[in-house]
């Protein structure tokens, strides 16, 4: 009989194994080490006594991966990995997860709780929207080798004292729960942050995580924009890679200019997936 309990009793060892397991099918292939989703838990700020797991006796079994923080005063929960492994599909064990942890959220004030989706995976989509779920955004994926050349004189380098306030004006886009400026910070070791600068003025600006070449966010002061700094600032990011390509995950795409951008720079467009939010009733 399948049990549910928190996660708090379970090591970072013991998650990296059913994550991998869990996802070892998935459309997307990719394997987590225990490095990696230590630092996801921080960036994402991960609650494992807000996450819950699935239990054959003391098996997991499935598991429901919460990050918690107030977005504009209202307290919201982040679904930010749901896995079953392959011979416990099947049961509604998703369903039944949130069934479970949601009482405790509601119980500590929780107003909203979002997660992202691959656009496509019907069943997934399905399953969210039955447990109260509606899509609230489209998101674009993308990778690749940055192969355009700066073409204008604008310096790069190193931002060590980034005025957040300053770089939301650069963008005209939200970016997502593991892009925001508050994971970044959570785990500011992990990351690059590059300015651009034209007569000695920040004009522009991007995040990687330099271990997985995933670019966060980036942004371009707007009189400034098709004049060469994107361009340059990506450029710089994709020389400090250390897997010799780049790729950004979650790109809104209410931004109609970004992927003419991100083409000619190189980058091809991989996947969809949306944002889907809840509000607690």
């Amino acid at each position: 009989m399948i049990e549910f309990r928190t996660l708090e009793d379970q090591s970072v060892a013991q998650l990296t194994e059913i994550f991998n397991y869990a996802f070892s099918d998935y459309v997307i292939k990719f394997h987590l080490t225990e490095e990696v989703l230590a630092q996801k838990i921080q960036a994402e700020n991960m609650s494992l006594k807000h996450s819950v797991g699935a239990f054959d006796g003391n098996k997991l079994v499935g598991f429901i991966l919460q990050g918690l923080d107030t977005i504009s005063g209202n307290k919201t929960a982040y679904n930010a990995g749901t896995g079953v492994i392959p011979e416990y599909r099947g049961q509604k064990i998703p369903q039944q997860m949130y069934h479970f942890i949601l009482s405790l959220l509601k119980s500590e004030g929780y107003v909203y709780h979002q997660l992202e989706v691959i656009k496509g995976n019907e069943k997934a989509i399905k399953s969210y929207q039955n447990t109260g779920f509606s899509i609230s955004r489209t998101f674009d994926c993308y990778k690749g080798v940055i192969t355009t050349q700066p073409f204008n004189p604008i310096e790069v380098c190193d931002l060590t004292q980034p005025d957040w306030k300053l770089l939301e004006t650069f963008t005209d886009v939200l970016p997502s729960w593991q892009n925001s400026a508050a994971a970044i910070q959570r785990a500011s070791n992990s990351h690059i942050i590059a300015g651009a600068y034209a007569d000695s003025q920040l004009i522009g600006f991007g995040v990687m995580d330099p271990a997985t070449g995933r670019i966060k966010q980036f942004g371009v002061k707007k009189d400034y924009r098709r004049k060469g700094a994107g361009t340059a600032l990506f450029h710089f990011l994709h020389s400090k890679s250390k897997t010799g390509s780049v790729n950004f995950i979650n790109y809104d795409q209410e931004d109609q200019q970004a992927p003419i951008f991100f083409k000619k720079i190189g980058l091809e467009k991989t996947i969809e997936q949306y944002e889907m939010k809840m509000t607690y009733t």
